[in-house]
């Protein structure tokens, strides 16, 4: 594994498995990072939300995924939900835990 350490010894760029990883956004709220493996990245993004006086916070967890205009790259972003959705589904039942 191949890491870039930020001054702050925060790892914001590293690669493995031949995924590219890098942290776009950092805060006390949200965490974004880009993973590239072929020739279109995808953001993961982490939120949190605090729900006012209540002790409930909620993670929310979404992915973006940037396709061009052309027919066969929107047909083809149809099947990510049956390759992604399993593993999302997972991890909610891990954090579950």
């Amino acid at each position: 594994m191949k890491d870039t350490v930020s001054s702050a010894n925060r790892i914001v760029k590293a690669t493995a498995n031949g995924i590219r990883l890098s942290v776009l956004k950092c805060s006390d709220t949200a965490v974004t990072v880009q993973m590239q493996k072929g020739e279109h990245p995808i953001n993961n993004n982490w939120v949190l939300i605090k729900h006012g006086p209540n002790d409930s916070l909620t993670l929310q967890n979404f992915m973006e995924f940037d396709f061009s205009w052309y027919p066969w790259e929107k047909f083809s972003s149809l099947m990510l939900d049956g390759s992604y959705g399993p593993v999302m589904e997972k991890g909610l039942a891990n954090l579950k835990k």
